[in-house]
């Protein structure tokens, strides 16, 4: 008689009851310095954080979902938990900007690539 089988994993835990996602959507500025995006992705609740916001960056209009720079996305015990949450973990994010001249809000890309 050779070794028992191994046992199957255990099964994953279960999701959270509520997500909430909260946007960075700057538009018609400069991006000067970015910081707390560590501090964020660490935030309570977090399953993912992006942003694409760098310093040097000209953003034009926000035109559609696609002008957006990034989000922060949450999971909590309820919706308003989890929107909390989320929007602690997006105001961790300092962003230092100056208005963009309305010449230079013309030629900048919505998503200021």
């Amino acid at each position: 008689m050779g070794p028992p089988a191994p046992r199957p994993p255990p099964p994953p835990p279960p999701a959270p009851p509520a997500a909430a996602i909260r946007f960075f959507a700057r538009e018609n500025a400069r991006v000067r310095h970015v910081d707390g995006l560590a501090d964020a992705a660490r935030a309570p609740g977090v399953v993912r954080s992006v942003c694409t916001l760098r310093p040097g960056q000209d953003l034009g209009p926000l035109l559609s979902s696609d002008s957006r720079q990034g989000y922060v996305l949450c999971a909590g015990d309820s919706t308003p938990d989890a929107v909390a949450r989320a929007e602690a973990a997006r105001d961790l994010v300092r962003v230092d900007s100056v208005p963009l001249p309305a010449a230079a809000t013309a030629t900048a890309r919505p998503d200021g690539g």
